[in-house]
């Protein structure tokens, strides 16, 4: 009888045939179930000083928060404020129907928006309708009561190009309450409007046309729409060709102003009426362009203009004295510039160039650019001198411009948009 030997391998063997054909798990099924391995894929390692990029925001970079699309039509001499109730009133030229005939003409039209742009209510219209290009100098006030100041000289007489200054006052329904009032017989040059004491009434400055020389005068309106000073000169020889106005933090009028005579000037005018600091100098009786003010909480105030070729920033301390020079903040002029305070004392500027772009930037108190530039609109030519563009700041002290641009062949179109920034 033949004995049967059995190997140890063919023992193992069997086993593990066994345990898997009948389903009875291994120990590694198990481990494979409960601990998926992973695949680590190896680091290399840090040599001494080696740091890990990151993505950092860029601190000099100016944000867009969102976008989109304000109107269909082509909007010139825009203009924008923000209301106590924090809605946003624009103002603008645009087309208008002509009653009794069957094409368009052109009017001064203003609606309400709400912060995600949607229209409250219809728009009104706030000017007679003309068949061309007629407004100038369109300017908008946020007053205490809710009511809305817009001043602009009115093209009255097309044929010769002959204007009048006007205003009115809209309640915050959007109706015309006083006005059309004419403060200036004849082209009321390069008007600035600006608030005083919080919004109760507002200073309208501008170059008066009738005297015969361009005189610099200003007129004070309550904020039911009463004069309550009536037009003054703050010139006597000399023409004023260009005007800007802001609030300071006492609540007078700071305004700077070109005269053929004496170069670029400023001024503070109190609710009075009365020019509680005469004129001095900007620069040593040089002439700069394209003016825009921002008056800062700690009582300086920063005057934006073109010098030499270049946009430029100005400090000027509260005796009227400029502080330092002129600091360079776009390398090209700038136009239309408009001048926003923020809460932290810096200020959002936004303009246009002579190349047709849309820019905007953010200097600190002392009139340095810490933030931008960047474009706006792009892919489309904004074009300068005609209002094309505005800005306003928001309640969580963020800044919407409104810009207008058109492309030419072969698209052929325009859009305007709405940016929020910050």
């Amino acid at each position: 009888m033949k004995r049967i030997i059995i190997m140890p391998s063919i023992i193992i063997f069997s086993l593990f045939f066994v345990n898997h054909a009948f389903g009875r798990p291994t120990a590694r099924d198990r481990v494979k179930k409960t601990s998926p391995i992973r695949r680590i894929d190896p680091v290399a390692p840090k040599l001494p000083g080696q740091v890990t990029l990151r993505n950092i925001p860029d601190p000099t970079a100016i944000n867009v928060v969102k976008t989109g699309t304000f109107t269909e039509e082509r909007p010139f001499r825009i203009t924008a404020c923000t209301l106590n109730d924090g809605t946003i009133f624009i103002g603008w030229e645009a087309f208008a129907d002509m009653a009794g005939q069957s094409h368009k003409g052109r009017a001064g039209r203003g609606a309400r928006y709400n912060t995600q742009f949607q229209r409250l209510g219809v728009d009104m219209i706030y000017t007679a309708t003309r068949d061309s290009y007629f407004l100038e100098s369109n300017n908008s006030v946020p007053l205490s009561n809710g009511n809305v100041l817009l001043a602009f000289n009115d093209k009255v007489d097309e044929r010769n190009g002959v204007g009048q200054g006007k205003y009115v006052l809209l309640s915050p329904q959007m109706r015309v309450l006083v006005g059309p009032v004419t403060f200036c017989q004849r082209d009321a040059k390069s008007i600035s409007a600006t608030s005083m004491l919080d919004g109760d009434a507002a200073l309208i400055a501008y170059g008066d046309t009738t005297s015969p020389t361009y005189q610099g005068k200003f007129l004070i309106v309550d904020s039911s729409g009463k004069i309550i000073t009536q037009p003054k000169a703050y010139t006597n020889k000399g023409d004023v060709t260009e005007v800007a106005a802001g609030t300071t933090w006492n609540g007078k009028a700071f305004v700077a102003y070109n005269c053929s005579e004496n170069g670029s000037l400023t001024l503070e005018v109190n609710v009075l009426g009365n020019i509680s600091r005469w004129s001095r100098s900007l620069f040593n009786y040089q002439t700069v362009t394209g003016l825009a003010v921002c008056p800062l909480s700690n009582k300086n105030t920063l005057v934006l203009c073109n010098r030499q070729g270049t946009a430029c920033s100005l400090l000027i301390g509260p005796d009227g004295k400029y502080i330092g020079g002129f600091q360079q903040f776009h390398s090209e002029q700038a136009h239309d510039m408009q001048a926003t305070l923020l809460s932290n004392d810096n200020v959002f500027v936004s303009f246009t160039t002579p190349n047709e772009k849309a820019m905007c930037v953010v200097l600190d108190p002392t009139g340095k650019r810490i933030k931008g530039p960047k474009a706006l609109c792009e892919g489309y030519n904004v074009e300068s001198g005609l209002g094309t563009i505005a800005q306003t700041k928001l309640h969580n002290d963020m800044v919407v411009v409104i810009t207008h641009g058109y492309r030419k062949a072969p698209h052929n179109d325009n859009i305007t948009l709405w940016t929020v920034l910050k």
